[in-house]
């Protein structure tokens, strides 16, 4: 097997250890959050009055779908494909406090039938296949955010996430949201970059980092600017490492409480990339 391959193969398996070490952890907290919730409103009985409602509250759902196919060949074969599908999404949460968050999203597929011969043609074969392991898993965020740990910083995220900003960029690392002045919003963010189907995923190699500041004239106009650089680290055949940079800038304005437009434009390394109008509404109130 070729070392990317190998590579490769091996982060599929991590994942799915990670996604199955989440599930069990996150079961354990579900467990324990009644007991804790109960420790903290007798600690806090003890130092002010009583109040209404839990201090953790885990929400979330877990999906699972069994998926059968069946294709006839040109020369009359008949190919058949079976899998399971899971999904897991976890909130946690401290209603009272508010001081931190924990969320997590993760799938896991498991193949049935045993074609995963990935040197073969297959009509049944997609992106989301196996490969030759029986089961593979993802996960998508795995983040603990802090709520206003310091003056005028209102979060830091640490762990796998999806970007803090308009660009959906996974990362294993971490996002800083600061307000310096009430009508500025600063965020900054870096770390490993994730990519889910490509052939080396070795994170570390790869890296993104960005930064993206709000600006709030008035209570009904805002305006964006963004700066986002993303470093893919090509470690296989003769393949050499890429680098983009993306600026973009965002202008939204609201007409009343039910309407709003925004207006975006994106440059990709100096060149014009793309450009977005929008109108949104909600009728009746």
């Amino acid at each position: 097997m070729p070392v990317a391959q190998a590579s490769y193969h091996h982060r599929r398996s991590g994942c799915f250890l990670l996604f199955l070490f989440a599930v069990i952890f996150i079961a354990s907290l579900i467990d324990a959050a009644p007991a804790l919730a109960a420790s903290l409103n007798q600690s806090s009985d003890k130092q002010t009055a009583p109040t209404d409602g839990p201090s953790v509250t885990v929400n979330g759902y877990f999906n699972a779908r069994y998926m059968f196919r069946s294709a006839e060949t040109a020369s009359g074969d008949i190919a058949r494909d079976q899998d399971v599908y899971g999904e897991l999404r976890i909130d946690l949460t401290a209603p009272k406090s508010g001081t931190y968050e924990f969320h997590f999203m993760g799938n896991v597929r498991s193949d049935l039938d045993g074609h995963r011969d990935i040197h073969t043609y297959y009509p049944l074969e997609d992106i989301g296949d196996t490969g030759q392991q029986s089961t593979m898993g993802n996960v998508y965020e795995a983040h603990l955010d802090l709520n206003d740990p310091f003056p005028r910083v209102t979060q830091i995220r640490l762990g796998r996430q999806a970007g803090t900003r308009d660009e959906q960029v996974f990362f294993d690392g971490i996002a800083l949201e600061v307000r310096p002045v009430p009508k500025i919003n600063l965020t900054v963010y870096g770390g490993a970059a994730v990519h889910f189907y490509e052939i080396s995923r070795s994170e570390g190699d790869d890296s993104l980092a960005g930064v993206g500041i709000d600006l709030y004239p008035t209570s009904l106009t805002g305006m964006s600017l963004d700066y986002l650089t993303v470093k893919d680290a090509r470690n296989y055949l003769t393949l050499t490492d890429v680098r983009n940079d993306l600026v973009s800038l965002k202008l939204w304005q609201r007409f009343g409480e039910n309407v709003k437009a925004t207006a975006k434009a994106r440059y990709q390394d100096s060149d014009f990339r793309d450009a977005s109008l929008r109108l949104l509404g909600s009728f009746p109130q």
